[in-house]
């Protein structure tokens, strides 16, 4: 029974050259390649997202631009008609038979004001009667010559 059994392995002594078993200089290229191309990709995508954000940016500045001209032109508008409105608001007060008239006329210059209607349509009765209301206040020319404009029959 002795005989069938198998005598034990001899003992290897390995050394090690390197750290890394699984190192040769083969990798070491790919690792170089391989670091390279992302170094690639980093930079490409680095300036992508500087495209990106200067493209945001002049669309931001852009969009600023557009409503400070918004704001302008709306301020503009208030000022043009701000006399017709004040003394309409006075002649309220007084003139309690033309009062749906002047409370018509102001709210056609506040849509106006607010960039709602550039100009506003009535049927001929109604621009000659504002009209003529209007020339009895005492109002500056221009102004009721550019609200005119405004209203057309």
């Amino acid at each position: 029974m002795e005989n069938n059994i198998r005598p034990p392995d001899p003992i290897k002594k390995e050394t090690l050259l390197t750290n890394n078993i699984w190192y040769n200089n083969e990798d070491d290229d790919n690792i170089n390649v391989i670091l390279e191309i992302s170094k690639r990709e980093y930079y490409k995508q680095q300036k992508l997202n500087r495209m990106k954000e200067q493209e945001e940016q002049e669309q931001r500045m852009k969009e600023q631009e557009e409503r400070m001209k918004r704001e302008e032109m709306l301020q503009q508008r208030k000022n043009k008609l701000n006399t017709i409105k004040t003394k309409i608001n006075k002649m309220l007060l007084i003139d309690k038979e033309n009062k749906q008239k002047y409370e018509f006329i102001l709210s056609i210059i506040e849509l106006y004001e607010i960039g709602e209607i550039h100009n506003y349509k009535i049927n001929l009765e109604e621009y000659t009667t504002i009209i003529n209301l209007l020339k009895t206040v005492r109002l500056p020319i221009d102004e009721v010559e550019y609200f005119k404009k405004l209203i057309q029959p």
